[in-house]
């Protein structure tokens, strides 16, 4: 009789081994691509970082920051915690402005650009 309880559960899992075995994992689909803008570039140069997309120029350099072909855009900054700073009207297609802002990082909004900044 204690054989009968040995062997039922070896039979169970014979015979189930290989219904397990013919399970396959589902595909999984490929990632979408993400398509870059023929006219976005990313450059940088030896005094800062200067961004170009869409014609938008941002270059942070210490606490100044230029912004070039953005005439008639708003200039937004808001901190790291989603806060804005300031919001600056640009009236030219190269304006130069002195940030009076602590030592972090910042997000600079101009129309629909936005990048992150560094201030030192």
């Amino acid at each position: 009789m204690k054989h009968k309880y040995i062997i039922l559960p070896i039979i169970a899992i014979a015979f189930a081994a290989p219904v397990f075995a013919t399970q396959t994992e589902p595909e999984m689909e490929p990632a979408p691509e993400i398509e870059v803008p023929a006219d976005a570039s990313l450059l940088e140069d030896q005094d800062g970082i200067e961004t170009e997309v869409a014609g938008i120029g941002i270059n942070v350099n210490g606490s100044q920051l230029h912004i070039t072909n953005a005439a008639g855009q708003t200039l937004e900054i808001y901190n790291l915690a989603g806060v804005r700073v300031t919001t600056v009207r640009i009236d030219s297609d190269d304006k130069t402005l002195n940030l009076n802002l602590q030592k972090g990082c910042y997000m600079v909004k101009v129309g629909k650009v936005v990048r992150k900044i560094n201030i030192r």
